[in-house]
């Protein structure tokens, strides 16, 4: 009985030691988890810790806003093929691009982000496509401290958080100057009814009657909307001297449809989301004459002879020779948050805390393909208007007037 009684305690002590091995995960596995802080945050993986530095890419190069991400993805894919081309190497650590398609879906943009950084162990992460996703992602950012570069104008930003691109503020007042520049004191404005559309109005509203310009109509639509005649209709009897479009595609195409069939004769002044080639195809010759917010990677070859000027056409040759289109205003903002980046590594710079210190304070002016940036600890969105210009549709092409 004695024998019997002692064999089945080995029995258990067995068992229980089997079954803590199974339930343990490995070295390996728990350097690659994240592993939760008694704040609730998700701690970044180890991802970056020695000569390894890692790079997030949330994008939406499928879904609705793919005309705009698309363009974005393929300018980050040809930079990391160049990157690697050179073995992947910057400053003497070894970089990994980490690129993913939320596919114009808010919630799989969120969990991308967590994944990079409690999985991957990112130290930046540039994105997103849209403004809704933006928001979304940069309170990620902030609550795990980790620097996020926002492709969309998202207005309040945060200590971790910085845009690429010009804001709104910007993009607004360069429209209100070109109002001034031909006489115009009168607009109307619609937008779309979604988080990019509606941000634009109380902003124009801000700058409109310091700069002596009246709003004599207001209308929205639904972003998927087919037909926006009632509403130009209602514009058309207020008698605007010029009508300011603030929606993505294809909204924005809609309208430049409809504001032909009505016989409007005013200029229009459509948003930076309409400056891309699938804008181009839906308007057809009904864009004649609209003005578009755009990048001057679009009319390259049509700028004054300059250094920056060489290189936008270096830049839309290599997008031909890898996806035959050349450049726009989403491949340059994309591309200039990649070589930030870089700098940033280049100097030394691999944590989160490295890289946000040197943006603000080590980057000064940079020349990018986008704009001339001038972070600071204070303004994390200084990107002068120097890269984008209203540019005239003609002939189904974008053109350049100062």
């Amino acid at each position: 009985m004695r024998k019997k009684l002692g064999m089945i305690v080995i029995l258990l002590l067995w068992i229980a030691l089997v079954g803590c091995s199974a339930s343990s995960p490995s070295n390996e596995t728990k350097s690659s988890q994240a592993k939760p802080s008694p704040s609730g945050k998700a701690e970044p993986a180890s991802g970056n810790a020695g000569d390894m530095v890692k790079i997030g890419v949330v994008l939406a190069e499928t879904g609705p806003a793919s005309g705009l991400g698309k363009p974005e993805i393929d300018a980050i894919r040809l930079v990391k093929k160049k990157l690697e081309a050179q073995g992947g190497m910057i400053g003497g650590k070894k970089v990994e691009i980490i690129m993913k398609d939320y596919e114009t879906d808010d919630t799989k943009a969120v969990l991308a982000m967590r994944k990079l950084i409690a999985d991957e162990g990112v130290s930046v992460v540039y994105g997103a496509t849209q403004v809704s996703t933006s928001i979304a992602l940069r309170d990620i950012a902030l609550k795990n401290n980790v620097v996020f570069l926002s492709g969309a104008p998202i207005g309040q930003l945060g200590e971790t958080v910085f845009q690429t691109g010009q804001t709104s503020e910007v993009l607004i007042q360069q429209m209100i100057d070109y109002l001034k520049s031909k006489n115009i004191h009168t607009v109307a404005w619609i937008n779309a009814r979604d988080a990019f559309g509606q941000s634009g109005l109380p902003i124009m509203k801000k700058l409109a009657e310091p700069n002596g310009i009246e709003i004599v109509d207001a209308e929205d639509f639904d972003a998927s909307a087919t037909d926006m005649t009632v509403q130009l209709s209602k514009i058309k009897a207020k008698n605007p001297g010029a009508l300011i479009v603030w929606s993505r595609t294809p909204g924005a195409g809609v309208v430049v449809k409809n504001f032909k069939q009505l016989g409007f004769t005013i200029p229009m002044l459509q948003s930076q989301a309409a400056a891309n080639d699938a804008f181009l195809k839906q308007v057809g010759a009904d864009g004649e004459g609209v003005l578009v917010q755009g990048s001057k990677a679009s009319v390259a070859e049509q700028l004054p002879d300059s250094e920056y000027k060489n290189r936008l056409i270096q830049h839309n040759q290599e997008m031909m020779a890898e996806y035959n289109y050349p450049g726009d205003i989403f491949t340059t903002k994309a591309t200039d948050a990649m070589n930030i980046i870089f700098k940033a590594i280049e100097a030394g710079n691999t944590t989160s805390d490295q890289i946000r210190d040197f943006l603000e304070n080590q980057l000064h002016e940079y020349q990018g393909l986008s704009g001339t940036f001038r972070y600071t600890k204070e303004n994390h969105a200084a990107v002068d208007d120097n890269g984008v210009s209203l540019l005239p549709i003609h002939n189904g092409a974008w053109s350049y007037s100062k």
